[in-house]
């Protein structure tokens, strides 16, 4: 149960996404994505490793291929790693998307909608496993995704 004081803050946090997300929308900034890969890549698994300073994902995709996402100084970067390979590999691997924004740090709604076209993350299951490793943002639109997806 939470606090009148925590559920302030909680209604205060998701105005300012929604403001975020209606920022980022009205931004149609280009991207640069690598042209001989399958886009989009389907996420199995997703971790938000940091919130700010960088906003910072680690994944892996549906073909076990490491995926780092970082956003930071304005620029949000998704790097993928060879099929079976560590996050470093991720880290340093080919950047399938750069695309410059101005919106501070950025949660799982914004990376949503700025990653369309390269990342899907319909692909993400096992939600129970990984529920503590999920931001509550993302573990919302994801069960909103797996109901769309059921009917």
């Amino acid at each position: 149960m939470h606090t009148k004081k925590e559920l302030e803050e909680i209604e205060r946090l998701q105005e300012r996404e929604m403001r975020m997300m209606k920022k980022v929308l009205s931004e149609k900034k280009s991207s640069k994505s690598v042209k001989n890969m399958d886009l989009p890549r389907k996420i199995k698994t997703l971790v938000k490793t940091c919130l700010a300073a960088p906003s910072q994902w680690e994944g892996i995709d549906l073909e076990e291929r490491p995926i780092y996402i970082r956003y930071r100084w304005d620029v949000l970067s998704v790097r993928i790693g060879p099929e079976g390979g560590d996050l470093r590999s991720a880290v340093s691997g080919e950047e399938i998307l750069r695309k410059e924004c101005k919106s501070g740090y950025i949660m799982f709604p914004e990376l949503a909608v700025l990653t369309e076209g390269v990342l899907d993350f319909s692909g993400l299951y096992d939600l129970d496993k990984h529920q503590n490793e999920i931001d509550p943002m993302l573990m919302f639109l994801l069960e909103g995704m797996k109901s769309q997806n059921e009917d």
